[in-house]
């Protein structure tokens, strides 16, 4: 993996980039919002994305594996 400044903020830039990326993609804003809760729901692991598979993967996900 490549290097991070000190002051670089994982959560927080990251997820200004991804919305920044919304905002340019997906043009309706009701499907930026769609597309926001099925983000929630995958870090809280609700529903379909809170199956073995689904945790699994997301834990794997995060620890860079």
């Amino acid at each position: 993996m490549g290097q991070q400044a000190e002051n670089f903020n994982l959560d927080s830039e990251v997820l200004v980039g991804l919305y920044e990326t919304f905002q340019i993609m997906v043009l309706d804003a009701r499907t930026r919002v769609a597309i926001n809760q099925q983000l929630g729901k995958f870090k809280e692991a609700k529903r379909l994305f809170g199956m073995d598979m689904a945790i699994n993967t997301r834990n794997m996900k995060q620890s860079g594996n």
